[in-house]
């Protein structure tokens, strides 16, 4: 008997190895076609990755390779590259933020990335004919698509999109903007309100995602921004280069975490460019 159990605790372990491995690993394919899907989705152009890898024994996601493809028309056939991504996780687990902070998402999974470091990143920032950039024209894009799928968080692109996909609302508001305008109402005091507000607000801003993702810290090791201007190519560097968090507590919902990190990295370039 003693062999026997032995044995079947040998195989219960063989077997749950091999899950594990299973699991794993689909967990990896599933990490890097998630880079490849959203970084085409928001940009419009291909997206490519080499490896993603997490590891559980250190909660640290690991890619490498990442490159984008430039927009039509430019000399370079990449817009940007970054060698190495490395994403430090915390355990992920149910929201613990302060409830006025978290209405709304008590059955939210939160995964809070408590670092991403973009090891080296290349940029080709080119001009073509004094017009607007490739990496301007790639951030339009990128803010574009954030602001039709979340238009509560990105609200003056939105509007700006709203109006111009309905040009007979013009006449309106120009209509409502000679009325004058109603008394303010009374400034509410009564907590319940305010908070039953707030509530309903934050609903609007965060959505339906039961799967949130919340980015303490970006920073790029070093980025090379190699720019072409009327004939001319100069190389300029930088070392430490942030961008800030993401998401905040409540986090963002997974699919729109990598445009919103496309379109810091892109508007940052843009700051940058001297």
């Amino acid at each position: 008997m003693n062999k026997l159990a032995v044995l079947a605790f040998s195989l219960l372990l063989f077997l749950s190895a091999i899950l594990w491995y299973l699991a794993k690993g689909s967990l990896d394919d599933y990490l890097r076609s998630q880079v490849i899907l959203q970084g085409h989705y928001y940009s419009g152009q291909q997206a490519r990755i080499g490896q993603a890898q997490y590891i559980p024994e250190t909660n640290i996601a690991l890619f490498s390779q990442f490159s984008l493809t430039n927009l039509k028309g430019y000399t370079q056939p990449v817009a940007l590259i970054i060698d190495k991504i490395s994403a430090t996780l915390l355990s992920p687990q149910e929201s613990t933020q302060p409830q006025q902070l978290t209405r709304g998402l008590s059955t939210s999974q939160i995964i809070t990335v408590e670092q991403l470091t973009l090891n080296k990143v290349s940029v080709n920032f080119e001009v073509r004919d004094n017009s607007i950039s490739n990496i301007a024209n790639l951030n339009k894009l990128v803010t574009l698509q954030l602001a039709k799928d979340y238009p509560a968080l990105y609200p003056n692109v939105a509007a700006k999109l709203y109006a111009k996909e309905h040009p007979e609302l013009d006449a309106e508001l120009i209509k409502k903007s000679h009325v004058a305008t109603a008394p303010s109402e009374k400034t509410e005091v009564n907590k319940a309100v305010i908070a039953s507000k707030a509530e309903r607000k934050q609903n609007k801003l965060l959505g339906k995602a039961k799967t949130r993702i919340a980015v303490q810290a970006i920073i790029i090791n070093e980025l090379t921004l190699t720019v072409t201007q009327n004939k001319q190519t100069k190389v300029y560097s930088f070392k430490g280069v942030s961008l800030g968090e993401v998401g905040d507590v409540s986090g963002l919902a997974s699919n729109q975490v990598g445009g919103e990190i496309l379109r810091r990295l892109l508007e940052k370039v843009q700051a940058m460019k001297p």
